[in-house]
């Protein structure tokens, strides 16, 4: 999705249908953790998460389950600055 309006804030969201185990949630945002054999990789989510909190003072999660697949998210708020 685009984007939603949330109160005070947009959230961004990207959905996959595929699941991840409880292992791989757990590290998600860890740099340089891959599910993929090939080295230089497993940054991606990371980055989001470094870039979208620490720089942008957004809020970046996501959500995993059989039932609806995989969605990340990031929330920013509307008025630059403003609290989460």
């Amino acid at each position: 999705m685009c984007c939603a309006e949330q109160g005070d804030g947009v959230v961004f969201s990207v959905h996959n249908p595929g699941t991840m185990p409880p292992d791989v949630q757990g590290q998600v945002f860890q740099r340089s953790f891959s599910t993929k054999a090939a080295s230089g990789r497993g940054i991606g989510t990371h980055s989001m998460k470094l870039l979208g909190e620490r720089y942008l003072r957004g809020q970046v999660g996501f959500a995993s389950d059989e039932a609806q697949g995989t969605t990340f998210r990031i929330r920013l708020a509307k008025v630059p600055g403003a609290a989460r």
